[in-house]
């Protein structure tokens, strides 16, 4: 006897946002009745929530199509939705001619209705709807979300879009302008996940500090004395916050809360005041000015950020200026990115772009130089004893790791997951800690 019920698979790319819209579509079609199958082979219909901030993003969507193109049965609906959608559009049907459907950053919302019509009786196999509309919508504790990360932390983005404009940056057209999601709709959520076992909430947005859009950092920083209070959070880590609506105030709550996380994921993207000038982003001078405040505040926090190479306008010298202040700052973690032009930013018509070789090379001579730091960096807690959340039986973080971008722990015994307690960090291994 064959069953009734239809089965959905997803695959999520990019980052934790696009997750937290996955998760929030798979809940959606839940809800009416659909099952999630880890198998695209065995689904109805295959879901593909894509990136394309960067070119390599882009490709990575479209790899991803093209494989699941081939791969599903013939009879099941494919649906392309997220932000390669919303920047392509009706370009992905001539593209690849086995999407039945192409919705936008925002649609996810309207999955359900989708595949109903996709599946509707009478329909014509050729069949195919565009439904990519304006980037306006927000995350919402009426839409149920199926969590598909660990028991120990779950994602919860506390504001959509982005309104800064770097002129690198394609973000404001693919998410629309920055839009706060209201207070009381956030705690709600995070006391369902609590109710749930989850034991870390991780906030997200494209600028978190900027959340509810008032630059001096009250705003966060009564949510998070809010969130601080649900008493079955054990850690609350903030993720995505712009340099320049940090405020000394919002640090000093931070470091007065003791379940907010002392971890600072704030983007530098470069060192030289001529490229940050270029690249629509302050000067670095307030930025060191920010390091030293975090310092001074809550010495041992962890700093991680992000850098471009290779943008219009870096020499040699401008290169060698960005090395030499890694290495003085220390930053905890980082990442790198080679820079390449997306289409409708300002700086895609800037002159004096290096090679995408000489990008890409000075990119891997910076990590190379991060690399070392991080790894010291992880051997300064050999022989503390930390606070750890188990992920998984045999792996977990400390506050100093934020999932999938840092180092991990590595427990030497077999852990419950979802617990969280103190142990002594026996070794380093790279990236990673012995527990």
């Amino acid at each position: 006897m064959t069953s009734d019920i239809k089965k959905a698979h997803f695959v999520s790319l990019g980052c934790a946002k696009n997750l937290v819209d996955s998760e929030s579509a798979a809940g959606l079609l839940g809800s009416e009745g659909w099952a999630v199958s880890a198998f695209p082979e065995e689904a109805d219909a295959v879901i593909i929530n894509t990136c394309a901030f960067t070119r390599a993003a882009r490709e990575e969507s479209n790899d991803e199509i093209k494989n699941l193109s081939k791969k599903i049965p013939s009879s099941a609906k494919l649906i392309v939705c997220g932000c390669l959608g919303q920047r392509d559009k009706k370009k992905l049907f001539d593209r690849f001619p086995r999407i039945d459907a192409v919705a936008g950053s925002s649609d996810y919302r309207r999955i359900s209705g989708i595949l109903r019509k996709l599946f509707s009786s009478g329909a014509k196999e050729s069949k195919r709807l565009l439904c990519v509309g304006k980037a306006d919508f927000i995350a919402d504790f009426s839409i149920p979300r199926l969590i598909s990360t660990p028991t120990s932390y779950a994602y919860v983005k506390i504001a959509e879009g982005c309104s800064n404009h770097c002129s690198y940056c394609a973000i404001p057209a693919l998410r629309g302008e920055f839009r706060s999601r209201s207070e009381k709709d956030i705690l709600r959520e995070a006391a369902a996940l609590a109710e749930m076992g989850i034991k870390e909430l991780v906030l997200i947005a494209n600028d978190s500090a900027f959340y509810g859009k008032d630059p001096t950092g009250r705003v966060l920083g009564g949510l998070l004395e809010k969130l601080n209070r649900i008493q079955k959070v054990r850690r609350i880590r903030i993720l995505y916050m712009h340099p320049a609506h940090i405020s000394e105030d919002l640090i000093k709550k931070i470091a007065s809360l003791p379940k907010v996380a002392r971890y600072f994921d704030i983007p530098v993207q470069h060192t030289d005041d001529h490229i940050l000038a270029g690249m629509r982003r302050p000067p670095f001078g307030g930025m060191e000015a920010l390091i030293n405040i975090i310092r001074r505040h809550i010495p041992g926090a962890a700093l991680r950020t992000t850098f471009i190479t290779g943008f219009p306008g870096e020499s040699e010298k401008r290169f060698n200026k960005l090395t030499q202040d890694v290495k003085r700052l220390r930053f905890s973690w980082a990442g790198v990115f080679a820079y390449s032009p997306e289409k409708g930013t300002p700086a895609e018509k800037m002159s004096g772009r290096p090679s995408a070789a000489e990008a890409l090379g000075r990119a891997k001579t910076l990590m190379k130089i991060q690399q070392k730091i991080s790894f010291a960096f992880a051997r300064s807690f050999v022989g503390k004893r930390l606070d750890v959340i188990a992920d998984s039986p045999f792996r977990g973080r400390t506050e100093f790791q934020t999932p999938g971008v840092d180092g991990e722990v590595i427990f030497m015994k077999k852990q419950r997951p979802g617990g969280m307690k103190k142990m002594p960090i026996r070794a380093s291994k790279g990236y990673d800690l012995i527990a």
